[in-house]
């Protein structure tokens, strides 16, 4: 079994891209699609306000599939972000037990085991967040500085 709890931050993050690359894959194209589908709702609305003004009707059926694929895209980016993470939280958690049990009993003697676990599970926790947050918000930066870019190039050549 790896040691995960020697590693320093970035190679911990690193190795959990590596290990679970086809979950970052399929939750950037999640994320990726989410944003495509933000930066087309821009357009439609001032479309929707044209029509409107002009007293034509407009079919609410493509903004209600725009909701709908924010929705799944949205939620199943965070899912395949955060599950990796989970993963690594809970071979954390098996780590630092199997050294707490191997360690002297007098050092934690005056701490209770419920203690020790609470504070070892908040930390943990935080670990997990911040591996899954820290992915998500780089991935984030990635696709938001393109897909608005390429959109809107792609829109003035239309016109």
């Amino acid at each position: 079994m790896k040691s995960y709890l020697n590693k320093k931050l970035t190679s911990l993050v690193v190795s959990q891209f590596i290990h679970y690359w086809y979950y970052y894959i399929g939750a950037f194209i999640c994320l990726y699609l989410t944003h495509n589908i933000q930066s087309e709702l821009p357009f439609i609305a001032k479309e929707l306000a044209d029509k409107i003004s002009e007293g034509l009707d407009y079919p609410v059926t493509k903004l209600f599939y725009l909701a709908i694929g924010i929705v799944i895209f949205r939620t199943s980016s965070r899912l395949l972000f955060f599950y990796p993470a989970r993963v690594l939280q809970k071979l954390l958690r098996v780590e630092v037990i199997k050294r707490l049990e191997a360690s002297s009993p007098y050092r934690y003697m005056k701490h209770s085991k419920g203690q020790i676990f609470q504070v070892v599970g908040g930390d943990l926790e935080e670990v997990r967040a911040l591996i899954g947050f820290a992915l998500l918000q780089v991935c984030n930066i990635i696709i938001a500085m393109s897909v608005p870019v390429s959109y809107t190039h792609l829109r003035a050549h239309e016109t």
